[in-house]
């Protein structure tokens, strides 16, 4: 069901628009993109028997003229602009309904400007996203409609649910179809294979089932060892795509949500709008939950002119940014990093800056003999020293 923002919209017969819809529930903005697209779809047509096969077609999509983009692109955005100037299959309205628009890069971004600024009559554009933190030429072209979440009331469930869910409608309707015990606990040790299944069926049992795994993990993270968490946050890695990522870290984020570090976790969901690397950025975010480890890293970076630069951090990612920024150390202002070579994590600030020291002693030939082969290098260490490393990337 419409709300008055928008019964207000269709009342003006605007011959073209743009519009922006965001909010924190995707699958619920979806939705009412489509139900307006129905709207605009039928807005002649008074026949409630057509007016329904109509919305069977778009919740389908397969209505002729809706184009829904998940992934927006330079190719997909010429596919676009050629569809908006062909005429409408049905003899109506065309709506193009773009997800995950802020995720837009500058020359897809550029192609789109003057088709949204001004689209071409019967040509709708509904630009769906969770936030406004999308680039202002597109925000300052749309009319800008914010969708809440439902509340527990209007969803008909109590605050565990809604909590568990977080507050997300889609899986909320799916799971009050199913009888599944939320309560009954599973090992997080079983994430990799639980991921496995949800890579290939997207159901809401398997959803559940890595909604309990991560929420085990935090309950047990106080009392687990630094090399259960890397173990923890490597199956997360070798059994996800970017998009169960980000649904991981998100859910995470979650659940520590009352955690004193929170802004700085925070930043690992911003984090993810960029080519990071995605392991990096897991392990981070998972040895920093419930802060029971005082972790400190080893870093060797990769410069534009193929010198390496060695570093400490409390958060090498953090601290990676500063240098791609040019606000690091003296020598990364001057010469350019391009990557993260490799990455050991220490029991002690003062054991990584101790190493830090040695590494930059070396030799180039030497300092590429512990980036091609880091595991010699910590049994050279371990040999030598009581010191214990371990190799993040």
């Amino acid at each position: 069901m419409l709300d008055e923002f928008l019964r207000n919209e269709l009342s003006f017969n605007r011959e073209s628009g743009t519009y922006l819809f965001y909010g924190d529930d995707l699958e619920k903005n979806y939705n009412i993109a489509l139900e307006f697209s129905v709207e605009l779809f039928s807005r002649n047509i008074e026949n409630i028997d057509e007016k329904n096969k109509i919305k069977d077609k778009t919740f389908r999509n397969l209505y002729s003229d809706l184009m829904v983009v998940d992934t927006l692109n330079i190719d997909t955005v010429r596919d676009i602009i050629k569809k908006s100037y062909t005429s409408s299959h049905e003899g109506g309205a065309k709506v193009f309904v773009l997800k995950n628009i802020q995720d837009i890069r500058k020359e897809s971004a550029n192609a789109m400007l003057k088709l949204i600024e001004e689209p071409t009559k019967d040509n709708f554009f509904i630009l769906i996203s969770k936030r406004l933190n999308i680039l202002s030429t597109i925000k300052s072209r749309s009319i800008i409609y914010r969708i809440r979440k439902s509340t527990p009331e209007e969803l008909g469930v109590d605050k565990y649910v809604y909590n568990f869910f977080l507050g997300f409608t889609n899986d909320i309707e799916k799971y009050k179809e199913k009888e599944i015990d939320l309560m009954l606990e599973k090992s997080y040790t079983t994430i990799g294979g639980v991921l496995k299944e949800y890579e290939k069926e997207k159901n809401i049992e398997v959803k559940i089932d890595l909604y309990k795994c991560l929420r085990n993990f935090v309950q047990e993270s106080s009392n687990l060892k630094k090399y259960e968490k890397i173990k923890f946050a490597e199956d997360i890695y070798l059994n996800s795509n970017k998009e169960n990522v980000n649904l991981i870290v998100e859910y995470l984020i979650n659940l520590v949500k009352r955690d004193k570090n929170l802004k700085e976790k925070l930043e690992y969901k911003k984090m993810l709008r960029y080519p990071v690397n995605i392991k990096l950025l897991l392990i981070n975010l998972i040895m920093s939950i419930w802060g029971s480890y005082m972790a400190y890293y080893l870093y060797m970076l990769r410069c534009e002119n193929g010198s390496i630069y060695t570093g400490t951090a409390k958060d090498y990612l953090k601290r990676y940014e500063e240098h791609l920024n040019g606000k690091g150390a003296k020598y990364t202002k001057a010469h350019k990093v391009i990557k993260i070579e490799r990455v050991f994590l220490c029991d002690s600030r003062s054991i990584a800056c101790s190493l830090e020291s040695e590494i930059k002693k070396y030799i180039k030939k030497k300092k590429e003999a512990v980036i091609s082969n880091p595991d010699e290098f910590i049994k050279d260490i371990e040999n030598n020293t009581e010191i214990k490393i371990v190799k993040i990337f």
